[in-house]
């Protein structure tokens, strides 16, 4: 996996440098509260991998494992209070996720938010801070699922389906 950034704000990209890794699928970036980067992707083994930078604009720690078993790609979104939060929906068709359990800080372990999913989620901060989660069910649909609360833990919405019939990809921008 490479990396470029930009020489200045707004300015020029400089040239790709290796950060190692060995992805199955495409890898996902978010930011830490403190600014520094963290990526991850599902490794040839099936875990999620993340690496993150020591200081912003610093260099990466190496890869360490998330664990899990999937296929599918990870996704990341930002929690009200700056802590990261990947979901990635597993080999049975269920979306499971992981937040850090403070900002900057380590993950919690896996927790399973059901569904019948399949392909890549998607994540998304909403204007009130609460996490919302996107995937295409197994039935072609666009389904989501939500924090009742910014920053919350547990209590989620549950899948609600949004209509729509889709044979590929997800992704979501809220403004």
């Amino acid at each position: 996996i490479s990396t470029s950034s930009q020489t200045t704000p707004n300015g020029i990209w400089g040239s790709f440098s290796s950060i190692g890794g060995s992805a199955r699928t495409t890898p996902a970036a978010g930011t830490n509260k403190d600014g520094r980067l963290e990526a991850y992707y599902t490794g040839n083994d099936g875990g999620v991998w993340h690496n993150w930078q020591w200081s912003p604009g610093g260099s990466w720690s190496g890869w360490s494992s998330l664990g899990g078993s999937f296929t599918n790609a990870p996704a990341v979104g930002l929690n009200r209070d700056g802590r990261q939060e990947i979901a990635v929906v597993g080999t049975n068709g269920q979306l499971v996720h992981s937040w850090q359990q403070v900002p900057n800080g380590g993950w919690s372990a896996w927790h399973n938010l059901g569904g019948s999913l399949r392909g890549d989620a998607a994540v998304a901060t909403n204007h009130d801070g609460r996490v919302e989660m996107f995937a295409i069910g197994t039935d072609g649909q666009l389904w989501h699922n939500w924090q009742w609360k910014p920053n919350g833990t547990t209590g989620w919405s549950g899948w609600y389906p949004m209509g729509g019939s889709f044979s590929a990809g997800t992704a979501v921008n809220i403004n």
